[in-house]
């Protein structure tokens, strides 16, 4: 078997759905530009090994902006930006 990886895992929701949907979604909220910001500071900052950024459908939290999971514990964040990950 392989070895567990120690990285932190971050799903970060940039679903789009038409705004007849209502409730708006996290693409029209900037996620994808999140998504961008993030991985640059974790570049930046030589973290690319210990913290993964995923992008993924709709994290069901809708109504709090931009979501954010944290896979290992299932932690979801909403109203998160770029400011947030420092």
């Amino acid at each position: 078997m392989g070895q567990q990886s120690n990285i932190a895992r971050l799903q970060i929701c940039n679903s789009h759905r038409p705004k007849i949907a209502g409730g708006g979604c996290c693409n029209d909220r900037g996620a994808k530009k999140l998504i961008r910001e993030f991985k640059a500071y974790l570049k930046e900052h030589d973290l690319e090994d210990q913290v993964e950024v995923v992008e993924t459908a709709c994290l069901r939290n809708c109504s709090k902006g931009i979501s954010l999971r944290v896979i290992s514990d299932m932690t979801l964040y909403g109203e998160v930006k770029i400011q947030d990950i420092e």
